[in-house]
């Protein structure tokens, strides 16, 4: 984000933008580049032209489900088996992650996702921790589980989750049978929009658009706490 900033204090002589194509080939420009396969690798070309491209020099692999790589599954939703010329470069890739210590490691736990008793620390109470200390709350050490504690304060408050699979990892992407679910999101809010009327609606939307932040859910451990919006 801070370098998109850059032309807005750096005049075209002060800087270089770079339009190679072969640099951070990625999912959300495969409908923009197409892949030549060529001796030893393969070129990037604008799709529909003929021009001989660029050298392939590095992929931002985004997206992707690593241990469907390690199987030769290349799905991804931005694919959906409209670009069979990435394939190839693809299960390269895979077969390169086969060979590497990819699998080792990639099942190491993180050090800092849970609290010093194994329980996994949620998005939702890091920055919950983060606004109680910036409103001056002191606790023992952000992992500790014990007497006068974080978690045991968000314990107490029913904030701990027990389950093994972190919340933090479901999204829209990978939760089942989301578009039936929303369905009945949107029936929700189509019944307040009638009853409150489109003014009181807009206005509603926008005050949640902030109070629905996780920084602003202090509140929710503390009641003192929270009374001004991040």
């Amino acid at each position: 984000k801070w370098i998109s900033l850059l032309p807005s204090y750096f005049s075209a002589e002060e800087m270089k933008v770079s339009f190679h194509r072969g640099m951070n080939v990625a999912p959300w420009n495969f409908d923009e580049r197409e892949l030549v396969p060529v001796s030893g690798g393969w070129m990037v070309r604008d799709r529909g032209t003929e021009g001989p491209g660029d050298p392939l020099l590095f992929v931002h692999f985004s997206g992707f489900n690593y241990r469907s790589f390690l199987r030769g599954q290349t799905d991804h939703r931005a694919l959906a088996g409209a670009y069979a010329d990435y394939e190839g470069m693809l299960l390269t890739y895979a077969e390169a992650l086969k060979q590497s210590d990819f699998e080792k490691y990639e099942g190491l736990s993180y050090s800092y996702n849970h609290f010093e008793n194994g329980f996994q620390i949620l998005s939702l109470q890091r920055r919950i921790f983060r606004s109680l200390t910036d409103e001056g709350y002191l606790f023992p050490g952000p992992f500790s589980a014990g007497e006068g504690s974080f978690f045991e304060k968000l314990k107490k408050k029913g904030l701990i989750d027990p389950s093994k699979a972190s919340a933090d990892k479901v999204t829209n992407k990978n939760i089942r049978g989301f578009d039936a679910k929303l369905k009945y999101v949107h029936l929700f809010f189509k019944i307040i929009q009638r009853v409150i009327g489109v003014r009181k609606y807009s206005m509603m939307i926008r005050f949640l658009r902030r109070f629905f932040s996780e920084e602003n859910q202090a509140f929710l451990l503390d009641k003192k706490a929270g009374k001004r919006f991040k």
